[in-house]
């Protein structure tokens, strides 16, 4: 089986509902993305399932970005639950068929400008690169995709993002072994400081072996 995209929702604040399908070799990734001034969050929770912690990059001029995963979540309707943090925006993208590991590699590019971008290198056929983007910004921002992020994307292609938690997600689909860059283009407002872009490869689950790499912090233009 194929990694296959499951479920999206963003900009939710603590406490509001994620529906899981009930299908094989699932996960669940979580986004925090903290407005300027706020503290990290400390734990994050599914139907009371805790959330590992995956990778934290600071944005903006005092932002922070943490990435949560869970393989094997329940299924059906339970609530993500954040603990600590100031204000921020949440979001969950779920997806099956997933090597029932570590996501096989991940990493943080920060940088500032108008086009963010990050590489990664996958390490098994056929895995999926997630990417979630987050900014803060004074204005109308317009997100526009690029290289490899093509599929599932939300918000969609030529939405306006505003504020000091912007974001937008979106993935791959499957791809070869290699390098793998995610990529968008922001126009319009003013960029508050620096953008961090999150990466995540989530390995298919039919693949023989699932070997890891992770990087802790990247850095871009």
């Amino acid at each position: 089986m194929a990694v296959v995209f499951d479920n999206s929702v963003i900009n939710q604040g603590s406490g509001f509902a994620f529906t899981v399908a009930n299908q094989p070799n699932r996960i669940i990734l979580v986004m925090t993305i903290n407005q300027t001034g706020g503290s990290p969050a400390t734990a994050v929770t599914y139907g009371g399932q805790a959330l590992t912690r995956l990778d934290s990059s600071p944005y903006g001029p005092t932002g922070d970005f943490d990435t949560w995963y869970r393989i094997a979540p329940l299924t059906g309707s339970n609530t993500v639950v954040v603990t600590g943090g100031g204000a921020m925006n949440i979001n969950a993208y779920s997806y099956y068929g997933v090597a029932q590991v570590e996501p096989e590699a991940h990493k943080f590019t920060t940088g500032t400008g108008n086009s963010p971008s990050g590489t990664i290198t996958t390490l098994t056929a056929n895995a999926v690169v997630f990417a979630s983007y987050g900014e803060d910004s004074t204005g109308t921002r317009t997100v526009t995709y690029g290289g490899n992020m093509g599929n599932n994307r939300n918000p969609a292609n030529g939405t306006n993002i505003v504020g000091v938690a912007g974001n937008a997600q979106a993935d791959s689909g499957p791809v070869s072994v290699g390098n793998c860059t995610s990529a968008l283009t922001m126009a319009g407002g003013v960029l508050n400081g620096s953008w961090a872009l999150a990466q995540i490869v989530l390995g298919d689950a039919s693949a023989s072996t699932t070997p890891k790499l992770f990087t802790l912090l990247g850095t871009g233009t």
